[in-house]
Order: structure tokens, then C-alpha cells, then sequence
């Protein structure tokens, strides 16, 4: 009833262990819930919060895992959060990783208070920029399928 999971797709014995820890606090728990084009390890749908248990990998992509959480945060809403959580404190501290991601989000939720409208503005337009680049993604593809057509052609001559 509490879990929503298939255990061939979680990837890390640290993500075995986040599990057994949220379920031993009865807490709702999907993972790899797929949002957008990604898969995020944890989705803790009572507290809204997604949490991501981040390997050595992760270390060199901050930048894709920033565009990839603001992403994540337009497309699920104002509510949610992401908290992400190097593998080595999964492993080392593991009893506290239910009370981190309760604490995470009362302090996300305090920021959020006192930053709302500036917080809600930059969502917009996250969402906004977003459903451009969707836009200008599906124009290449059809610019792409126009040139293939007139190679086809020019070859044919």
C-alpha cells in the first residue's frame, strides 16, 4: 500500500537502503517516477518532495541536474521540491535520511513563504522557456526532414 516500485529498476544499493528507510516510516514512495523525459529515485508524494541519492557521477553534472530539477519543479508545481543527497551520506548516515528530507522540506517551505512571488515568477518562466525549446526541438526535426527530402532530391538529378 505504501510503495509503488519495481525493485529490478532502482540502481544503487543506496537507493535499496532509502527505501527501506522511508518504508519503515510509512511513507508514500514511488520509485523511479518518470516526470517529463526523466526518472527521478524517490517520489515522497505526502511531503511532495523528490528525493535524488546522487553517486560520484553526479559530482560533474551539477549543471544538467539544475536544468533538470528546475524542469522537474515547472512541470510538477509550486508544492514540490527536490532534495538530492550524495550516496556516501546514504551510506554513512542512513537512520537520518527520512528526518533530513522532513526538515529539507519545512525549510524549503519557509523559503518558499518568504520568496513567493519572485519564486512563482521564475517557475513561469521556466515553464515558458521550456515549451520554447519544445517548440524550436520540433521545428529542427521538421528543417532536418525538409534538407533530407532536397539531398534526396539533388541526388537524384
Amino acid at each position: 500500500d505504501y510503495v509503488n516500485v519495481n525493485l529490478q529498476k532502482l540502481q544503487s544499493t543506496e537507493e535499496y537502503i532509502a527505501l527501506i528507510i522511508f518504508l519503515s516510516h510509512r511513507t508514500h514512495v514511488t520509485c523511479q517516477k518518470k516526470i517529463l523525459t526523466y526518472r527521478v529515485d524517490f517520489s515522497l508524494d505526502d511531503l511532495k518532495l523528490i528525493v535524488e541519492i546522487d553517486g560520484e557521477r553526479h559530482k560533474y553534472k551539477t549543471e544538467h541536474d539544475v536544468e533538470r530539477d528546475l524542469g522537474i519543479i515547472a512541470e510538477l508545481g509550486y508544492d514540490w521540491d527536490i532534495m538530492r543527497i550524495p550516496a556516501n551520506i546514504v551510506n554513512s548516515k542512513p537512520k537520518m535520511l527520512y528526518d533530513a528530507a522532513v526538515d529539507y522540506k519545512i525549510e524549503r517551505q519557509k523559503y518558499k513563504a518568504s520568496h513567493k512571488t519572485e519564486y512563482e515568477n521564475n517557475l513561469s518562466k521556466i515553464r515558458i522557456a521550456k515549451k520554447r525549446q519544445h517548440e524550436l526541438a520540433e521545428r529542427n526535426k521538421e528543417i532536418k526532414k525538409q534538407n533530407e527530402q532536397y539531398v534526396r532530391i539533388l541526388y537524384s538529378w
